[in-house]
């Protein structure tokens, strides 16, 4: 991760979709580099319904995700934790990531931009 992104101001992003409660997004970006977190919160009631020790995947977040900032919005991302490589989408004219992909592997994700 770019040492530059150490200085960059944090900025919390938007959430959306049908869980869009269960999480904590936040955004550093410097103008070349971007990095993202996404937190999940009070994830025991998310999880309640189902037979999930973690919140994970596609079952767990369905339609949720995260508004990226418009300097980082056409990135790919690379989770920090895990390796995996996510591609930021287009929903409703705003570029978005989806917690399904952040989250598929690791209860918290890091996620650096991508050229």
């Amino acid at each position: 991760m770019p040492r530059s992104l150490t200085q960059a101001n944090i900025c919390p992003r938007m959430r959306t979709g049908e869980h869009a409660h269960h999480l904590c997004a936040y955004a550093r970006h410097d103008g070349s580099a971007c990095a993202l977190v996404i937190i999940p919160r009070l994830y025991a009631r998310l999880l309640d319904e189902r037979d999930q020790l973690l919140p994970l995947g596609e079952r767990v977040w369905g339609d949720t995700a995260v508004e990226l900032p418009s300097r980082c919005a056409g990135a790919r991302w690379r989770n920090i934790f895990d390796g995996r490589v996510v591609a930021s989408q287009l929903r409703d004219g705003r570029h978005i990531l989806q917690a399904s992909q952040a989250l598929a592997n690791f209860p918290v994700a890091l996620l650096e931009g991508l050229p």
